[in-house]
C-alpha cells in the first residue's frame, strides 16, 4: 500500500489467507493494522510467520464509520471454526 492515498481509509473483515480468517485488517493511508477475532491468541504468531512476504488480503470490506457503530462485534459472531 505505499501508492494509497493518505485519505484512504478501510475496514476488512478478512476471510484470506484462510489462517488469519475472521481478523480485521485496518488501512488508513498507506499503513495496514491487522487485528485478531476475539480469543485468536494466536494470531499474531500466524502473522510473524509470514515475515516480509507479500501477501493479498480479501474479505467483506465494512464502509468507514462516520460515527460509533458495533457493528463488527455482530460480524465477528459468524465466523465459527479454529483458526
Amino acid at each position: 500500500m505505499p501508492d494509497a492515498d493518505a485519505s484512504q481509509r478501510t475496514l476488512i473483515v478478512l476471510a484470506r489467507p484462510a489462517k488469519i480468517a475472521g481478523g480485521l485488517a485496518v488501512q488508513m493511508g498507506k499503513h495496514v493494522v491487522l487485528l485478531p477475532r476475539p480469543g485468536d491468541l494466536t494470531f499474531y504468531e500466524r502473522v510473524a510467520a509470514k515475515k516480509g512476504q507479500a501477501v493479498q488480503l480479501n474479505g467483506q470490506v465494512i464502509p468507514w464509520p462516520t460515527r460509533p457503530e458495533f457493528l463488527y462485534d455482530f460480524l465477528g459472531t459468524e465466523h465459527s471454526g479454529s483458526p
